[in-house]
């Protein structure tokens, strides 16, 4: 079960863009032995290993970059990207099992907690449902609410610059500029403004600290520097602003942030694959709240539900919206797990 799991995650970030990444976990599928206490630990993983489960893989992965990042490992650092291409496949594996049993502490550490990915490219998916949100409702005012906000760093997705379905939308000078490919054009974006945003997760990373920046950069592919740069300049941003991801859960906080509507305000609520690793139980809690929500809703203080989770079909998330008092839901586009292309419905 644990080869099968590490195998599939192989294939996705050989299909997300990082070749690296996909070697790393062949490797240690084929290879895995069975004694030492990470390698038990893996094996005996009391929960679901797979990447909609406890994506234990993708935990391990971001340990082992965690180890170059934090320069706790210099043989590791040697041959990780970009010093890469000319690496045995032999002399990685040999360098792996060594490392992860010099600094076994470090790596079940990291282990504990889930990968948090803030993939920044998927702004845009919001960008472009919040667009028909305001169009929907017919209110340009935005209070937004972002569950799963792991270290914020899609909280400011309106200072962003976009460029993509023939329109442009936002700062050109911003640090995080957005080009995600779509082959269909689009309604041009909506003037609007985001008058307060806030965000909750149940682990959030507090990133003002050096060492959760670290942690944070190593949930990263090491061969993507692209994305690398933008959770960096991204990151720099959510620190500047002097904003706090809100550490709870889900369904308590939404009741509370929901229970006060403004009048002329647009509340937005999205999330970003997040509902896959909710429980069944709080799944439905969580629509429920929202469902409550939205039938309190009016013209005047209306509710907008967003979004991008994976729904069992072909390629990518479906962006899915809803707005409130007329309950209206409507099937947007299909979304690139890491926002690289946008293909609206």
């Amino acid at each position: 079960m644990l080869a099968k799991a590490f195998l599939k995650q192989a294939e996705s970030c050989e299909n997300l863009g990082s070749p690296f990444t996909a070697r790393l976990l062949r490797l240690i599928a084929e290879k895995a032995p069975e004694e030492g206490a990470v390698w038990q630990k893996i094996k005996n993983w009391p929960g679901d290993v797979t990447a909609t489960g406890d994506a234990v893989a993708l935990r391990l992965v971001s340990a082992l970059h965690g180890l170059v990042l934090e320069g706790r490992s210099s043989k590791l650092a040697a041959l990780y990207p970009p010093n890469h291409d000319s690496v045995l496949d032999e002399d990685l594996w040999c360098t792996i099992d060594a490392e992860i049993s010099k600094h076994t502490d470090f790596v079940l550490d990291r282990l504990k907690r889930p990968p948090q990915t803030n993939v920044t490219r998927r702004s845009s998916a919001i960008l472009y449902g919040a667009s028909e949100a305001v169009r929907q409702s017919g209110i340009n005012r935005l209070s937004t609410f972002e569950v799963g906000a792991s270290a914020g760093l899609n909280l400011h997705w309106d200072q962003n610059f976009y460029q993509f379905g023939g329109q442009t939308w936002g700062d050109l000078k911003s640090p995080v500029k957005l080009t995600p490919e779509c082959q269909t054009r689009i309604e041009g974006f909506p003037e609007f403004e985001v008058v307060s945003r806030r965000g909750c997760d149940l682990t959030p990373l507090d990133i003002r600290d050096e060492s959760e920046k670290l942690r944070l950069i190593s949930y990263v592919w090491p061969d993507q520097l692209d994305r690398l740069q933008r959770v960096k300049a991204a990151a720099e941003r959510f620190v500047a602003s002097g904003l706090t991801v809100e550490a709870e859960d889900a369904v308590t906080w939404l009741e509370e942030v929901l229970d006060a509507p403004s009048d002329g305000v647009l509340r937005l609520v999205y999330h970003t694959v997040v509902a896959q690793y909710f429980p069944s139980e709080v799944r439905r809690s969580f629509e429920a709240c929202l469902q409550k929500a939205g039938e309190a809703a009016t013209k005047q203080t209306p509710l907008a539900w967003l979004s991008m989770e994976t729904d069992g079909g072909i390629e990518g998330a479906l962006l899915r919206l809803t707005v409130w008092p007329a309950g209206k839901v409507i099937d947007l586009a299909r979304v690139d797990f890491h926002g690289r292309w946008i293909k609206p419905i």
